[in-house]
Formats: structure tokens, sequence, C-alpha cells
């Protein structure tokens, strides 16, 4: 095997831990770093190991994966009467609470800024707490997403490397 395939799978291998790091650290982009794990195995092999059908597969699931985190918990948010400034509330929230509290930091923070500008903005505290467990809702029903799309995607990876061995 020449040198820079080498190079390649070492790539890969670093993209897959990433990945699975992900899985409990949410700003880490776990489909993403997946879907570059397959592209980086690929070429190591000359592009014969997925080829363009499963890397565009992956590459569809993966933007499934990480656009339903945020668009999912957003949409929700706004059927549940959000505000665009309280969305972007609780989004800088979410990031807050990460850096001070980790995960629960994380859902707590948009929570508290949804619920702190729809309280100030609509003064109507029962429409603010709606407004807060819709995003909740819609913040699980995301990470359902992206945890079966991430399984999808673990699965074809694993499936066609193992075709290598």
């Amino acid at each position: 095997m020449q040198n820079i395939a080498w190079l390649w799978l070492l790539l890969s291998g670093v993209a897959v831990v990433l990945s699975l790091a992900g899985l409990v650290l949410p700003f880490i982009p776990s489909a993403l770093f997946l879907f570059l794990a397959a592209c980086f195995y690929d070429a190591a092999f000359a592009f014969e190991v997925f080829g363009r059908f499963w890397l565009a597969l992956l590459a569809i699931l993966a933007a499934l994966g990480s656009l339903a985190d945020w668009w999912v918990s957003y949409m929700l948010a706004r059927r549940g009467g959000a505000s665009r400034l309280a969305t972007l509330a609780g989004m800088v929230g979410s990031l807050v609470g990460l850096l001070v509290f980790s995960l629960p930091g994380f859902v707590l923070g948009a929570i508290v800024g949804i619920v702190l500008v729809e309280g100030l903005r609509q003064r109507h505290p029962k429409m603010a707490l709606r407004a807060g467990f819709f995003w909740f809702v819609g913040w699980v029903a995301g990470l359902v997403v992206q945890v079966l799309t991430l399984g999808s995607m673990l699965v074809i990876y694993v499936w066609r490397v193992s075709m290598t061995w």
C-alpha cells in the first residue's frame, strides 16, 4: 500500500473517532465526520469501496441528520409560538449552557433563552413556556432522526469497509 493510502486510512480513523465523540458532544457534527470517514477510506482504495452511489447516499443521510437537529427544534419552537428572536436567543442560550453545564446546559440554556425572550415579548408566561416546551419536543424529535440516520450511515460504513478485509 502506498504511503498516501496510509494517510487516507489514518484520516478515516480520526473522522470515525470524531463521529463517535459527536454522540455525546452536541457541537461535533457526527454525520458529517462519518461521511468524511467514508470519503477518506474510499480515497485510500482508489474510490472502489464505496463508489458514487454509496457516497451520494451517505451525503444525503449526513445532510438529513445534521439539519434535523436544528431545523426540527426551530420549526416546532416557531409552531409553539416562539418568535425568530426567541429562537435566536435559544440558540445563544444553548451554546452558553453547553459551555457552562455541558449537555444539560445545552438543553436548559435553549429553553431558558426561548422562555425569557418570549416572556418579555408576550408578557404571558403560559405562552412562553409553551414555546420552550415545543422547542424541547422538536429537539428530541431531531435527536431521534439524527440517531437513526447516523445508525444507518454506520451500518453502511461498516458493511462497505468489511468488504475490503
